[in-house]
C-alpha cells in the first residue's frame, strides 16, 4: 500500500518550512496539528512490483486456502486434471490413483526359500518371477532402490542385488549386520528406502538396536545411529525420501514409535500405536505422509497425520492370519499376509478387501511366519 509522504525542511537562518511555505521560529511553540493520516485496512499485500497478492489466495488460481491444497502453485486446485506425477493435482486427496495411473506392482520375497512372486495387477493375479539364492530358510529385509533395482538380504548378512525384477540376482559383500551382536548376527532386520539412503535396521536383545545406512546402493554400510531398545522381537523401519525415518516396535512390547528427523543419526520416542494387545511390528508411510502400522485384537489398522505423535484406528480386517507387510503404491495400501492373502485399501486403510493370494503361485504349503516374508511395492 502507499503512504502519502511529506517533507519539513529546516533552513539555514533555523526556521521551519513547511508545506504552506509560512515560516516559524524554532523556539516557538506549537499546537499539535490536528491533521490525521488515514490508512485504510487492506487484505492485501503486494509484491516487489508493486502486484497485489490476495493472502487467502496467494498463488491466484480462484480457489482459496480451504479448497486449494496447494497455495504456492497456480497448477494445483480442484478443478485441474489429475496426471500421473506423484503429486495430487486436483486435491481430493489421492496421488496418481490406480484407475489413471495403471495397476501396481507388488513383490513378495519368502525367505523359506528365496521364491519372488510377483503381482502386475494390484495384487490379484500371481506368478513366481525369481529365486534369491541365498541360505535358506532366513528372515529376510527387501527393498526397491532409486534406481529401480532390488536388494535383499538375511539376518545373517547375505545381501544380493537385481536389476531385472527379481529374475537373476548379483551376490554383494557380506552386510555388517552378519557380526554386530559379540560377532554374531542379529536377531531381526528390517529394511526401506527410495531416496539418498538405505536403511536397515538390526536387534538383538543384548544391545541398543542399530540401524545402518548406505549411499552406495548397498556396496557399502555405515552405522547412522542407534535407539534405545534392547531386543529380539520384530521390528520395522519406514523412510520417507529426504525425510523422516519411522522404526516401530511390536505391540507385544508396548508399540512404541521412533522418529528420526536426521537421516537416522538420533531418534525420539515419539508416539505409541498400540499397548494392548499382540501384533507384529509393521510400518509404512504413504506418499502424503501418513504412518500405518497394525496390531491386535484380530488385525486393526493404526494411522498417524502427526509424523507418528498420534495414532488412531482405521480399518480392521477380522482374520487370524499374520498381516506381515503393509506396502503403498502412491495412496493405495496393500497388506499382504504370512498365509498368502492380499488385502487392499483405496481409502486410507478405513475399508479393505481381499484381492488376491501369493501363495496361490506358490509350488508348496505356504509355511511362513513375520520376518520371514517381506514385501515392496515397485514404482
Amino acid at each position: 500500500m502507499s503512504v502519502p509522504l511529506f517533507f519539513i525542511y529546516i533552513s539555514c537562518q533555523g526556521e521551519v518550512l513547511v508545506s504552506d511555505t509560512t515560516a516559524k521560529d524554532i523556539n516557538e511553540p506549537t499546537e499539535p496539528s490536528s491533521d490525521k493520516i488515514e490508512i485504510e485496512p487492506s487484505d492485501e499485500s503486494t509484491t516487489d512490483s508493486g502486484t497485489s497478492i490476495d493472502p487467502n489466495d496467494v498463488d491466484s488460481d480462484g480457489y482459496d486456502l480451504e479448497t486449494d491444497c496447494d497455495d504456492q502453485n497456480p497448477d494445483i486446485h480442484p478443478d485441474i486434471e489429475e496426471i500421473c506425477d506423484s503429486i495430487d493435482n486436483n486435491c481430493d486427496g489421492f496421488v496418481d490413483p490406480e484407475e489413471l495411473c495403471g495397476p501396481a506392482t507388488i513383490v513378495v520375497l519368502d525367505g523359506y526359500d528365496g521364491t519372488i512372486y510377483t503381482s502386475h495387477d494390484s495384487g490379484f493375479n500371481w506368478e513366481i518371477t525369481g529365486i534369491v539364492p541365498f541360505t535358506t530358510p532366513a528372515k529376510v529385509a527387501f527393498a526397491q532402490k532409486s534406481d529401480g533395482s532390488f536388494l535383499a538380504t538375511t539376518q545373517s548378512g547375505e545381501l544380493w542385488a537385481s536389476n531385472d525384477g527379481g529374475m537373476n540376482w548379483l551376490e554383494l559383500p557380506d552386510a555388517p549386520w552378519a557380526t554386530d551382536t559379540n560377532g554374531g548376527n542379529s536377531s531381526h532386520i528390517a529394511m526401506d528406502g527410495f531416496g539418498k539412503y538405505i536403511y536397515v535396521t538390526s536387534t538383538h536383545s543384548t544391545r541398543d538396536g542399530i540401524l545402518y545406512r548406505s549411499d552406495t546402493g548397498g556396496n557399502s554400510w555405515e552405522i547412522a545411529g542407534t535407539w534405545p531398545f534392547q531386543t529380539g522381537m520384530d521390528t520395522d523401519v519406514a523412510a520417507i525420501p529426504y525425510g523422516p525415518v519411522y522404526i516401530v516396535h511390536t505391540p507385544y512390547q508396548g508399540g512404541q514409535v521412533f522418529r528420526s528427523d536426521n537421516s537416522g543419526e538420533s531418534f525420539t520416542l515419539v508416539g505409541n500405536y498400540s499397548s494392548e494387545s499382540g501384533g507384529n511390528a509393521i510400518v509404512e508411510v504413504d506418499i502424503a505422509g501418513t504412518v500405518y502400522t497394525s496390531g491386535n485384537p484380530e488385525t486393526t489398522f493404526f494411522a498417524s497425520d502427526n509424523m507418528g505423535i498420534h495414532w488412531s484406528p482405521r480399518g480392521d480386517w477380522i482374520d487370524g492370519r499374520s498381516i506381515a507387510s503393509i506396502v503403498d503404491y502412491h495412496t493405495t495400501l496393500y497388506a499382504v499376509s504370512v498365509k498368502g492373502v492380499v488385502l487392499r485399501s483405496t481409502d486410507f486403510g478405513y475399508t479393505w478387501q481381499e484381492v488376491g493370494n501369493w501363495g496361490s503361485a506358490a509350488q508348496r504349503d505356504i509355511l511362513s511366519a513375520t520376518g520371514w516374508i517381506d514385501v515392496i511395492g515397485v514404482y
